[in-house]
């Protein structure tokens, strides 16, 4: 009799697990659809661009052949995401998209996730490496009392030397 327990708790078991898998299988499969992974690429994609916006405007690359480097492997990885677009933005069913999975639209866009990853890897190292010279340079201090006086804040080096003065001494 307790031989049938077990099995019967087996089978409750067995079936719950069955079916408390099956929304995870679908929810992973969902996620890697072509139009669900070109969001993650665009996101990828737009924070590299921010990240270069922001190493191009603080002046962090001075290097011609490494900025050129930079530029056009961006532009690259943009020429390769608008051609993912085109195919993504072109299905109009389940049939089609299922179709672009198989193919390998979203392995395509995995690839492309990890080579942005990279070029924002070695973008952060090479504007770390120039932040630091930089900073050794003591152009640190230079930039400070320069975006201070764009702020209107006062500064000591700014100030008037007896005013200076007074401050050091009293």
């Amino acid at each position: 009799m307790s031989e049938l327990g077990y099995n019967v708790w087996g089978a409750v078991a067995g079936a719950i697990g069955t079916v408390a898998l099956i929304p995870t299988l679908i929810y992973w499969f969902l996620c890697h659809l072509p139009t669900a992974k070109l969001r993650v690429v665009e996101q990828a994609l737009k924070e590299a661009e921010a990240h270069f916006d922001e190493v191009l405007k603080g002046g962090l690359i001075h290097d011609e052949d490494e900025l050129h480097q930079f530029h056009s492997w961006l532009w690259s990885i943009q020429f390769r995401v608008d051609d993912l677009r085109i195919h993504v933005y072109n299905i109009w069913s389940w049939t089609e998209e299922l179709a672009h999975w198989w193919k390998g639209l979203s392995n395509d866009m995995v690839v492309i996730c990890k080579e942005t990853n990279i070029f924002r890897g070695k973008l952060a190292k090479s504007s770390s490496r120039e932040r630091r010279a930089l900073a050794a340079g003591g152009y640190t201090a230079h930039l400070a009392s320069w975006s201070a006086s764009q702020a209107g804040i006062p500064h000591v080096e700014l100030l008037p030397f007896s005013f200076t003065i007074l401050c050091l001494f009293y």
